[in-house]
């Protein structure tokens, strides 16, 4: 049986891993972020990369001690004054996916955005092939198509989602 919690730093190394791995093609690394609200050094340079964030969490789903997924929850200053939490990083290894994993992991992110009182959870996703498989998912849990862009070589898509809580 799986298992979601917060990420501790027994975890990270995994966690970081896994991100590397399924977001291969990012310009930033995930293990930037993954992980930086762990120690205060971590978090203050999580913060020089990024001058508009001002607080971040990560969880994970566990099979057997190995991390299986990545989620997260970030605020930036722009817009933290609305409620608004943004999902950062959310994977799940490619040899778990459609086993349910997405589905547990996503809906305790949502919760604990509810603990915080969030009035909405935003993210940005993709039509790349890596990210297009949770199209389904978001539409599902409720997060809705707020805006769209093409990426100026046109070789995808990016929709910006919003879920109000």
């Amino acid at each position: 049986m799986f298992q979601i919690q917060q990420l501790s730093q027994g975890y990270l190394q995994q966690a970081r891993k896994l991100g590397d791995s399924v977001f291969y093609y990012e310009k930033v690394s995930p293990s930037v972020e993954i992980g930086a609200n762990l120690n205060k050094k971590n978090f203050q340079k999580f913060q020089i990369k990024y001058k508009n964030a001002i607080s971040t969490e990560s969880y994970i789903a566990l099979d057997d001690g190995k991390v299986i997924g990545i989620s997260g929850l970030y605020q930036v200053k722009e817009d933290s004054s609305e409620g608004v939490f943004w999902l950062g990083w959310f994977c799940i290894d490619p040899e778990h996916q459609g086993q349910g994993v997405g589905s547990m992991l996503l809906d305790y992110t949502i919760e604990q955005a509810n603990k915080k009182n969030a009035q909405c959870i935003r993210l940005y996703t993709s039509t790349r092939p890596e990210e297009a498989k949770a199209q389904f998912l978001y539409e599902k849990k409720g997060f809705k198509v707020m805006s769209r862009e093409t990426k100026p070589d046109g070789q995808y898509e990016i929709f910006y989602r919003e879920k109000t809580l």
